[in-house]
């Protein structure tokens, strides 16, 4: 399909033009005080420095506390969607009451 019968949406524009000259950044890598593998590994070391187990204890007790936190939340917002649900049936029952009281005036009164 040509170009021009796309609609606007679908047309690409052309890519930029390179400089003939352009060389790519330096990457500049440190390994200090990193542990071995790739930043993304799961992989825990096998023995693990004093300082790192202090630290990977931190951490489990932060994670513990934040299961602990996210439970009472989820225990919290199902109490008030319960509330919620009751408070509408409660409006529902008045709005009921209401629309039944406008109904038994209009019998009575002459239109």
């Amino acid at each position: 399909m040509e170009p021009a019968k796309l609609p606007p949406s679908k047309r690409m524009a052309p890519a930029p033009p390179v400089p003939a000259k352009a060389k790519p950044a330096p990457v500049l890598v440190s390994n200090v005080g990193q542990a071995s593998g790739p930043p993304w590994s799961t992989e825990v070391p096998a023995v693990p420095r004093p300082e790192e187990r202090l630290a990977l204890e931190d951490l489990k007790a932060e994670v513990r506390s934040l299961h602990i936190l996210v439970d009472l939340m989820r225990v919290q917002h199902l109490r008030d969607l319960e509330d919620m649900r009751l408070e509408i049936c409660q409006e529902r029952a008045k709005r009921q009451a209401l629309q039944a009281e406008i109904e038994r005036v209009k019998k009575v009164l002459p239109c």
